[in-house]
C-alpha cells in the first residue's frame, strides 16, 4: 500500500487523547460569538416535499445522482428532484431480501450507481438513482488480526489502492482495538493503525475524509477539537481547532471512551451560563479549495458554518442571513461542484421535512 502525503508540520502531543493545545502552529482560532454574515438567497432553496410518504428525519447522509437527491435518513433511504424538491421515491426498504438493508452506514456514488454498506449483513448493495436494484456484494475483509475483522465503515484511500477501515468495538474480548485498520484493494488485511485504540462502542459516529487534493485521510472523532491525519503508520493531528473561551474542557477531551467523554460533556453542559461549541462530524473540502465544517454551540443549539484554508491561521465562522424567516442551519453539509449543499430547516413548521440550499463557492 502507497503512503500518504502527510502535512509539513508537525505536532507532538499524546496519541492517546484528543486534548487539544492552542500554543502550536496548527491551531485555528475560531470565535463562534462573532461570526460573519453570508447573503441569502431563496432562489436557490429546494423544499423537499412533506408527505405522509415523503417524511424524513433529517439529513443523515446525501449524494446527488440523475437530477435526485438522494437522502439517508436513520433507517429510510429516499430520493427527492433536485429541481423542486418533489418526492420520487424509495431507493431501498429495510429488510433482508435483494435490495434491501439492515442498517446502512456508508452511502456513496460510484460513476452512475448508487451504492451502500448495510453493516449487519456485511454487504455492499449496488442500484439506479431511481432504485432499480443492480446487484449486492459480500464485504469482509479478510486476513490475518488480533481482532475481528468487522467494519462499522469504510473509506477509499486517495490513491484508490485499497480502503480505511473503521473498526468495531469488541468490548474488550480482543488483545487489541484499533480504531482504524488498511485493506488493499482485495480486502486482504495491510495492517492496523497503531496510535488509538477504542474503549467503547460509540466509534460509528465518528468519520473519516479521503482528500484527493492533498493525498490525505482525516479523520475527527467526537467531542474532540483535533482533526487527525491518518497513515498506515499512525495517526498525527493535523489541526486543532481553537474555539477559546468556548472550548470543550481539555479535561473532558482527554478521556479516552468517548462514553465516558460524552458523559462528562452533557454533565458540564447542564451547568448555567456555559457555552461549549461542540466540532460537527461531517466536513468537506470544497472547490474553493478550503475545508468547511459545521459545529454547534451548547448555549443556543444553533448549528454555525465554518471553513479554514489547508496551510491553516484562522477558521471562519458564518452564519446566514435569514432575515425575517424563522430558519436554522442543520449540520449536514456537502460539497458539490462549484456549490456547498447545506440543509435547512424551518423552525416555524417543525413537522416539515428539511430544504436544501446550494451555497456558490467562489474559487
Amino acid at each position: 500500500m502507497k503512503h500518504f502525503v502527510c502535512p509539513a508540520i508537525a505536532l507532538l502531543l499524546s496519541l492517546a487523547s484528543c486534548s487539544p493545545s492552542a500554543d502550536n502552529d496548527l491551531s485555528l482560532k475560531v470565535d463562534p460569538a462573532n461570526p460573519l454574515v453570508l447573503p441569502f438567497d431563496t432562489e436557490r432553496l429546494v423544499r423537499l416535499e412533506t408527505s405522509d410518504s415523503s417524511l424524513i428525519y433529517g439529513v443523515d447522509n446525501m449524494i446527488i445522482a440523475d437530477g435526485r437527491y438522494i437522502i439517508k435518513s436513520r433507517d429510510l433511504l429516499k430520493s427527492y428532484s433536485a429541481a423542486d424538491g418533489s418526492y420520487l421515491g424509495a431507493v431501498a426498504r429495510k429488510g433482508q431480501g435483494p435490495g434491501e438493508f439492515s442498517m446502512i452506514t456508508r452511502l456513496w456514488l460510484e460513476g452512475d450507481t448508487v451504492k451502500f454498506y448495510d453493516i449487519n449483513n456485511h454487504r455492499v448493495t449496488s442500484c439506479l438513482p431511481d432504485g432499480t436494484f443492480l446487484g449486492e456484494a459480500p464485504f469482509m475483509p479478510q486476513g490475518k488480526a488480533s481482532h475481528p475483522l468487522t467494519l462499522v465503515s469504510f473509506i477509499e484511500t486517495p490513491d484508490g489502492s485499497g480502503y480505511l477501515g473503521l473498526n468495531q468495538f469488541t468490548d474488550g474480548t480482543t488483545p487489541v482495538n484499533p480504531q482504524y485498520s488498511f485493506f488493499d484493494g482485495n480486502l486482504n488485511l495491510a495492517g492496523d493503525v497503531p496510535g488509538r485504540e477504542l474503549r467503547s462502542g460509540a466509534f460509528a459516529a465518528n468519520f473519516a475524509l479521503a482528500d484527493r487534493a492533498s493525498n490525505t485521510i482525516l479523520a475527527w472523532e467526537n467531542l474532540c477539537d483535533t482533526i487527525f491525519t491518518v497513515t498506515p503508520e499512525g495517526v498525527s493531528p493535523a489541526y486543532v481547532l481553537d474555539f477559546g473561551e468556548s472550548a470543550v474542557p481539555a479535561r473532558i477531551q482527554s478521556i479516552p471512551g468517548y462514553y465516558d467523554r460524552w458523559m462528562a460533556f452533557d454533565e458540564a453542559r447542564k451547568k448555567p451560563g456555559i457555552r461549549m461549541a461542540a466540532f460537527a462530524s461531517n466536513y468537506q473540502r470544497g472547490a474553493d479549495g478550503n475545508y468547511w465544517f459545521t459545529f454547534t454551540t451548547t448555549d443556543d443549539g444553533l448549528w454555525h458554518l465554518a471553513r479554514f484554508a489547508p496551510e491553516g491561521g484562522k477558521a471562519e465562522v458564518y452564519d446566514f442571513d435569514f432575515g425575517h424567516r424563522d430558519y436554522a442551519l442543520a449540520p449536514f453539509i456537502l460539497a458539490d461542484g462549484d456549490d456547498l449543499i447545506t440543509v435547512i430547516t424551518d423552525k416555524s413548521d417543525p413537522e416539515a421535512n428539511p430544504m436544501i440550499y446550494r451555497y456558490p463557492l467562489a474559487k
